[in-house]
């Protein structure tokens, strides 16, 4: 027999990833605009799409959109979510300019959705249906989908570039903290923050497994979420967002 569990939280968490997705789009509009106009250099991943007219990419966008919608409010959940799950994996492959992580890690969580029946509760479907216990496994996966996501942004950093503070100093310099330059111009302060980046995530990827440690990881998680938003460039808070919202809906599946 399948084990099942309460839908609520999965529901709780579709909505929020749901809202990524929606945020994800609206980038997307801008990102499809700017790589399409006639001045632009064209990448495209498969020949085929390079010959593609405008409104293919314009209908993309606004299946991508209107799932995302679907999947917020959880209206037709399964169909949104699988919706999300292709107009994202399709953009992606559209063009080589516009591979984000945030974009493929939204149709694998809007798949593992699909699979997890995320209408069960909090949802419009809910409303028609009664609120229903789903299967405990892809609960499970978007669980360990959250600690690979961190697991593996924490080893990818345990290089001599990134700990010596040059990355973050490169991104820092263009953003508010070019008003402090005392800081970014700072070996010492910037290594400091890489090495605490490292650590913060590798908390995140293991400690929200253990319930003593879960509440605090989570406040501490949404802080170091909201100060990349802050510290970093404009161009780069769209996608941070995005980013933002998927890892706090991942954090309402540990209870």
């Amino acid at each position: 027999m399948i084990e099942r569990c309460d839908g609520g939280p999965l529901g709780q968490a579709r909505f929020v990833v749901g809202l990524a997705g929606v945020l994800a789009a609206v980038e997307a509009r801008g990102i499809l605009h700017e790589t399409l106009a006639p001045h632009m250099l064209r990448m495209p991943v498969w020949s085929f799409t390079a010959t593609w007219p405008a409104g293919a990419y314009d209908a993309v966008w606004g299946v991508w959109l209107i799932a995302s919608v679907g999947m917020t409010v959880g209206l037709f959940t399964r169909a949104s979510c699988l919706l999300v799950t292709l107009a994202a994996g399709v953009y992606i492959q559209l063009d080589h300019q516009f591979y984000s992580n945030h974009a493929y890690l939204l149709a694998i969580l809007a798949f593992l959705f699909t699979m997890g029946d995320a209408g069960a509760a909090y949802s419009c479907d809910a409303l028609r249906n009664a609120r229903r216990d789903v299967p405990a496994w892809p609960v499970a996966l978007l669980k360990i989908q959250l600690s690979i996501v961190y697991a593996f942004a924490a080893i990818s950093k345990v290089n001599m570039v990134y700990l010596s503070g040059a990355v973050l100093a490169a991104n820092m310099i263009h953003g508010p903290l070019r008003r402090f330059p005392q800081l970014v111009d700072s070996p010492e302060w910037m290594c400091a923050a890489a090495s605490a980046s490292i650590l913060v995530e590798t908390a995140l990827a293991t400690g929200l497994w253990i319930p003593r440690w879960r509440k605090p990881l989570i406040v501490g998680g949404i802080a170091f979420h909201v100060l990349l938003i802050i510290v970093f460039p404009a161009n780069q808070r769209p996608g941070l967002a995005v980013f933002t919202f998927e890892m706090i809906g991942l954090y309402v599946l540990f209870r």
